[in-house]
């Protein structure tokens, strides 16, 4: 039940919206849950990623890696 729960999320999301429940449901198998804390990196700028993530519950902000300077906050 909460694989086809999470596959009707997705399918409110842009990128995901012409695919079939079906599949989201199957993909959403995969996902795994993680907690981070304060000042933990989830993306470094630079770095090459293979990782997307979705924030659930919290707050990520984002920097500029070299300044430190604030870009914007993420829910």
């Amino acid at each position: 039940m909460r694989a086809f729960l999470n596959g009707r999320i997705l399918k409110n999301i842009k990128v995901f919206k012409n695919f079939e429940i079906d599949f989201l449901s199957e993909i959403t198998k995969q996902f795994k849950k993680i907690t981070l804390t304060v000042d933990d990196n989830i993306i470094v700028e630079g770095e090459k990623g293979g990782t997307m993530y979705f924030i659930v519950t919290g707050l990520v902000t984002v920097l500029h890696k070299k300044t430190q300077t604030y870009i914007r906050d993420l829910k």
